[in-house]
């Protein structure tokens, strides 16, 4: 699991291993302190095969131990469950959340096959604190769509100083690229009959290259007069 955030927002990280369980509970978190508000995002996945039981009373501990009214508490991710039907498992889950003041807010399908249409991922919060607006986002990298959530009562002021980011490329690191390429032996990919895994095996390595090789900088934006130039124009 991942939570990533903008390099100008104050956060924490909240150690939360001893509740982690492979395939029964994966969980990260996240206090984030932005101007006078305190933000708690958690970040869970659950596998089809996990032990929901497990899932449910772990997720309550460390509710139980995170909550405070003060606090605005925000949580998401992959749960494996159709809260487009009502199982049981959708009703214990929500009935739990309930407790904390935690409502989900995607009502939309976040995984669509041609036989099938579910919402597998959603994201709760306390939907009287934090106004929000919620979108699908298709990347095309993964068979579930992506949530995009706006909080509107929250607004980030940029830094003054325009930033842009671009990733660096030149012929050394494009030799780099291609070389590293050559050297995968494209296993994952060859001897897969599922076009699906074929096809994000592929990404998954392709990706991991390019990142590796092109990396991400940041640059400020200078904006310099041109002496040469007539005022009047």
């Amino acid at each position: 699991m991942l939570i990533l955030t903008h390099n100008n927002i104050i956060s924490d990280i909240i150690e939360l291993k001893q509740h982690c369980r492979e395939k029964d509970l994966e969980i990260c978190a996240l206090k984030i302190l932005y101007k006078s508000i305190s933000l708690l995002v958690l970040c869970v996945y659950i596998s089809p095969l996990g032990d929901f039981a497990y899932f449910l009373t772990q997720i309550e501990k460390i509710l139980i131990k995170l909550y405070k009214p003060s606090i605005r508490i925000i949580l998401c991710g992959d749960f494996n469950i159709n809260f487009l039907d009502p199982t049981s498992r959708a009703l214990d889950l929500e009935s739990l959340l309930q407790t904390f003041c935690l409502e989900g807010i995607i009502e939309f399908p976040t995984r669509i096959t041609p036989t099938s249409q579910t919402t597998l991922d959603n994201v709760f919060l306390y939907k009287i604190s934090i106004q929000s607006k919620a979108c699908p986002f298709i990347t095309g990298m993964s068979d579930h769509d992506a949530q995009l959530v706006e909080l509107l009562d929250l607004t980030y002021t940029p830094s003054r100083v325009p930033r842009t980011c671009r990733r660096e490329m030149n012929d050394l690191l494009i030799q780099k690229f291609l070389t590293l390429l050559s050297y995968e032996n494209w296993e994952g990919v060859f001897l897969n009959n599922d076009i699906n895994i074929m096809f994000n095996s592929f990404l998954d390595i392709y990706m991991k290259i390019f990142q590796s090789c092109f990396l991400i900088t940041q640059r400020s934006n200078s904006f310099k007069r041109k002496p040469w130039l007539t005022q009047g124009i």
